[in-house]
C-alpha cells in the first residue's frame, strides 16, 4: 500500500510538474525571435525534462510491482519507444530464448543498467539506428545494446566516464551489485 501511495503521489505532482513545464517549454523554443544559443538552451532543457518524465514513469512502474520480476523486455521497449519520440534513430529490439523470472532486485537493476544504455545510444551517439539484443540461456542473460553512431569517445572509455557525469559509473555499480560483468567497447573494435 506504501508503495502504491508513493507511486501515485510522485505521479500527481512531481511528474505532473514537469510535463507542466515541459509543455510549456515547447512552443516557446520555436519562437522566430529566439537568438539561436537561447534555442538551443531551451532545446536542452526540454530535452532534460523529457527524459525526467520517462525516468519517473519507469520508477513509478517498478514501486507499483511489489513482487513480480518486471517484463525486461517490454518495459525497455516504451523506454526506447519514447526515446525515438525524440531523436531520429529507429529502434530494434530482438530477444533470443526464452525468457525466466528473475529476482525483482536484479531484474531493476538490469532494467535501469540497460535504460542508461539505451539513453547514452540515443542522446550521445548521434545514431540513425539503436538496437537492443537480449540472448536468454539456461545460466545467464545476455543485454546488449548498440548503435551506428559515432561510438564512445575513447576517453571515456579510458578514464570510465567523463567528469560530472555519472551514468557510466552508475551502470558500473549497479552491475556490481548484481554480479554482473559490464563491458563498454566502442562499435570498430
Amino acid at each position: 500500500d506504501e508503495r502504491e501511495r508513493i507511486a501515485r503521489y510522485l505521479h500527481d505532482t512531481l511528474l505532473e510538474a514537469v510535463e507542466c513545464y515541459y509543455s510549456r517549454l515547447q512552443p516557446r523554443r520555436a519562437r522566430p525571435h529566439l537568438e539561436p544559443a537561447h534555442r538551443q538552451e531551451m532545446a536542452d532543457v526540454a530535452i532534460r525534462a523529457r527524459d525526467m518524465l520517462i525516468d519517473g514513469r519507469d520508477r513509478i512502474i517498478a514501486l507499483r510491482r511489489v513482487d513480480a520480476s518486471p517484463d525486461l523486455a517490454g518495459d525497455l521497449r516504451a523506454i526506447a519507444l519514447d526515446y525515438t519520440t525524440l531523436y531520429r534513430a529507429g529502434f530494434v529490439l530482438t530477444e533470443e530464448g526464452a525468457p525466466r523470472p528473475l529476482v525483482p532486485e536484479v531484474a531493476q537493476e538490469i532494467l535501469d543498467i540497460a535504460r542508461e544504455g539505451l539513453r547514452n545510444a540515443f542522446v550521445h551517439a548521434n545514431a540513425s539506428a539503436v538496437e537492443l539484443c537480449m540472448e536468454w540461456r539456461r545460466d545467464r542473460l545476455h543485454v546488449r545494446v548498440r548503435d551506428d553512431g559515432d561510438g564512445i569517445d575513447e576517453a571515456v572509455l579510458r578514464d570510465g566516464g567523463r567528469a560530472g557525469h555519472w551514468g557510466l559509473q552508475g551502470m558500473r555499480e549497479r552491475a556490481e551489485r548484481i554480479g554482473a560483468r559490464l563491458v563498454l567497447r566502442r562499435g570498430d573494435e
